[in-house]
């Protein structure tokens, strides 16, 4: 069912500007735990982020570089620049909704209300 939802909402939202769908490679079987999108910028990631919870559509950004948590930082001496492709790959990441009991009538909605963001953010 995850795996279906992810579908679903892959090919709606391959039509946003702003937004990059996860890929599937063909050798591998992806089961969707998470449904994480990127985005052209953090000032989108952000924006769309806020958008969806006026809208009430929860979304999270789960992804942080560790090597800019304070353990790793004192026990490895890293700072922020170690990892520019890291760092920056964790601003533009935003985990959407993705549960098997999600409905039809649910990813339509969160699908139409990231679509309007997309839309009204390349105006």
């Amino acid at each position: 069912m995850r795996r279906k939802n992810a579908h679903y909402l892959t090919k709606a939202l391959e039509k946003c500007r702003n937004i990059f769908p996860p890929i599937e490679l063909k050798n591998a079987f992806h089961v969707y735990q998470m449904y994480s999108i990127k985005t052209a910028s953090k000032e989108f990631r952000d924006g769309l982020q806020h958008y969806l919870s006026k809208n009430g559509i929860m979304s999270k950004v789960y992804f942080h570089p560790l090597h800019l948590k304070t353990y790793y930082q004192k026990l490895l001496g890293t700072k922020k620049g170690d990892l520019p492709n890291t760092e920056a790959l964790a601003e533009t990441i935003l985990t959407l909704p993705m549960f098997p009991q999600l409905t039809k009538q649910e990813l339509k909605y969160l699908t139409e209300t990231i679509i309007q963001f997309d839309e009204s953010f390349s105006k």
